[in-house]
C-alpha cells in the first residue's frame, strides 16, 4: 500500500509542476489555467480512489466495488490519456511552437495584404499621373505648341522654353519624365513583390510603352510633327493610359479571374460586345487625334462619334437587363454613359470653337479649354469601357459554356 501511494503522489507532484508551468507561461497557457488546476485536483481524487477500490478488491468486497473499479480505473485512464500529455512540460511547448506557427502566418498574411494594398496604391498613382500626362499632351497640341522646343531630348533652347508655348512643352516633358520614372518603380516593385507573373510582366510592358512614347514624341518634334508620327505618338499615349488602368485593377487585392462567373444566353455575347465597343473607342480616337493634327477633315470623326454612341448605349442597355444586379457591372456601364454625353458636348462645343475661331491668329484659352478637356474625357471613356470589358471577362461565363449548362 505504501508503494502504490508513492505512485500516486509522484504521479499528482508531476501533474502538479505540469499544471505550476503552465501557470507560469501567461502567453500562451493563460486559457489553461483554470483546466490545469481542475485536472490536477480530479487526478489525484481519481488515483486515491483507485487505490482504495484495488484494496477492496483485494479483501473481496462486493462485486459492485470491482465495478466501481473498474469504473474509476478506466476513467484514469482517460483523464491521464487526453489531459495529462497536453498540461506536461513537452505538452506545452509544442503548443507554444504550434501558435507562433500560427502567428508567424498570421503576420505573413497581413504583411502580404498590406504590401498588395500599397502595390495598388502605387498602380493608381502611376494611372493618375499618366491622366495628368494626358491633359499636359492635349494642352501642348491646343497650343501649337509641340515645336516650342525643336531640341530633344534635352530642351537646350532655354530662352524658348520661356516663351508662352515653351511652358506647355516644358512642362510635358517634365510631367513625362515623372510619369516614366513612377512606372519604372511601378514595375520593379512589382517584379519584387507581385506573385503573379502576368502582372509582373504586364508592368514590364508598361515601361516599354512610356520608353516608346517618349522616343516617338521625340522623333515627332525632331522631324517637325509629320501627321502619322503625331498621330502615334497621341494614341500610344491612350495605350499607355489604358495598361496603367490596367495595372490599377489587377493589383486590387480582391481582383481574382477566378470569381464566380454568371451565365448568359442573349446574343451577341457581352463581353464580345464590350471588346468591340472599347475597339471602337479606339479607333475614334485615332480619327479625333488625325483630325486634330490636320490629316483629314471632320467627317469620319462624326460617323465614328455615332457608331460608338449606338454601341455604348447597346452595352448599357445589355447590362442593365441582363446583370442589373451585379454593381461591378453597372457602375461603370453608367459611368460609361455619363462620360458619352459629357464627351459628346464636348465634340460639338470644340468643332463650333475652333469653326468659329479658326482665323484668330493664335488658339484662343476657350478653344484650348474645351478640346483639351475633349481629349482628356475621350481617354477617361477609353478607359472606363477597358474596365468594363475586363469585369465582364471576369465575371461572365464564355457563351458557349452558358449554352452547354
Amino acid at each position: 500500500m505504501r508503494t502504490g501511494e508513492g505512485e500516486s503522489d509522484e504521479w499528482v507532484f508531476e501533474i502538479s509542476n505540469s499544471a505550476a508551468a503552465a501557470e507560469n507561461d501567461s502567453s500562451d497557457c493563460s486559457r489553461l489555467r483554470g483546466v490545469g488546476k481542475l485536472v490536477d485536483v480530479l487526478c489525484a481524487k481519481l488515483s486515491i480512489l483507485l487505490r482504495e477500490c484495488g484494496c477492496a478488491n483485494a479483501g473481496n468486497v462486493a462485486g459492485v466495488e470491482d465495478r466501481r473499479a473498474g469504473d474509476y480505473a478506466a476513467l484514469s485512464r482517460y483523464v491521464h490519456r487526453h489531459f495529462r500529455g497536453s498540461l506536461s512540460p513537452t505538452g506545452i511547448v509544442q503548443r507554444r511552437r504550434l501558435r507562433q506557427m500560427g502567428a508567424r502566418s498570421e503576420r505573413a498574411n497581413m504583411s502580404e495584404a498590406t504590401t498588395q494594398r500599397w502595390l495598388h496604391g502605387c498602380a493608381i498613382l502611376v494611372a493618375l499621373a499618366t491622366f495628368i500626362l494626358v491633359i499636359a499632351g492635349a494642352l501642348v497640341t491646343s497650343n501649337d505648341a509641340a515645336l516650342s522646343i525643336p531640341s530633344w531630348p534635352a530642351p537646350f533652347h532655354w530662352p524658348a522654353a520661356m516663351g508662352p508655348g515653351g511652358r506647355y512643352e516644358l512642362s510635358h516633358r517634365v510631367v513625362a519624365a515623372t510619369v516614366s520614372t513612377l512606372t519604372i518603380v511601378l514595375a520593379l516593385l512589382l517584379w519584387r513583390f507581385e506573385p503573379r507573373r502576368w502582372v509582373r510582366r504586364l508592368g514590364a510592358l508598361a515601361v516599354l510603352t512610356v520608353v516608346a512614347q517618349a522616343v516617338l514624341g521625340g522623333v515627332t518634334v525632331l522631324l517637325d510633327l509629320p501627321v502619322v508620327t503625331s498621330v502615334g505618338h497621341a494614341c500610344l499615349g491612350q495605350i499607355f493610359f489604358c495598361v496603367t488602368v490596367s495595372l490599377a485593377l489587377f493589383t486590387r487585392p480582391d481582383f481574382r479571374w477566378d470569381a464566380p462567373k454568371a451565365n448568359e444566353s442573349a446574343s451577341p455575347p457581352l463581353r464580345a460586345l464590350a471588346a468591340a465597343t472599347t475597339s471602337l473607342i479606339f479607333v475614334q480616337l485615332i480619327l479625333g487625334a488625325a483630325f486634330r493634327h490636320h490629316g483629314f477633315g471632320i467627317v469620319p470623326h462624326i460617323l465614328g462619334a455615332g457608331l460608338v454612341t449606338v454601341f455604348v448605349l447597346w452595352t448599357l442597355v445589355r447590362v442593365l437587363s441582363g446583370f442589373g444586379h451585379e454593381p461591378r457591372l453597372t457602375r461603370p456601364a453608367w459611368l460609361l454613359a455619363g462620360l458619352l454625353v459629357a464627351q459628346v458636348g464636348l465634340g460639338i462645343g470644340s468643332y463650333w470653337e475652333i469653326w468659329t475661331n479658326r482665323n484668330a491668329p493664335q488658339p484662343l484659352p476657350a478653344v484650348v479649354d474645351v478640346t483639351t478637356a475633349h481629349v482628356a474625357l475621350g481617354a477617361l471613356v477609353l478607359a472606363v469601357n477597358l474596365v468594363l470589358t475586363i469585369q465582364t471577362y471576369r465575371l461572365i461565363a464564355p457563351h458557349d459554356a452558358s449554352v452547354g449548362q
